[in-house]
């Protein structure tokens, strides 16, 4: 038995064969740890899913409470009960008048004459400026 050990062929098929198993140990260890990786990132999804579950059925039971739904029967279709007042509130209409001209159309008659000038004589302006 001691002959067969002493061959070179079994000894280097013993050196292969062991060499083989600690590759194979190498990558199974990679994999393991690939895996672990991976169910880490499940789990964190399934957390922040489950978290986000709970924000729905919290907003779902909002939905059905009996004072929101009031509230935008209010806002949203002009609902009023029977024991409610409801005063309306119409916005100011501004009334223009050509006799005394607000601040703005002064504004931009200011800004159309300057416009004007600086197109109709603005070589000259400029010609001027230059020129001392």
């Amino acid at each position: 038995m001691i002959r067969i050990f002493q061959s070179k062929f079994v000894t280097i098929g013993l050196i292969l064969l062991v060499g083989w198993l600690f590759v194979s140990a190498y990558q199974v260890k990679q994999d393991k740890k690939i895996s672990a990786e991976q169910v880490d990132n499940v789990r964190a999804k399934m957390n922040s899913l489950e978290k986000e579950n709970g924000y729905i059925q919290q907003f779902i039971s909002y939905l059905k409470n009996p004072e929101f739904l009031a509230k935008e029967a209010r806002l949203k279709l002009n609902y009023k009960s029977a024991d409610e007042q409801v005063a309306y509130v119409y916005p100011e209409e501004k009334k223009l008048s050509a006799e005394n001209p607000t601040e703005e159309q002064i504004n931009f008659l200011v800004k159309m004459k300057n416009w004007f000038l600086s197109r109709r004589f603005g070589r000259l302006l400029d010609f001027s400026r230059t020129s001392r």
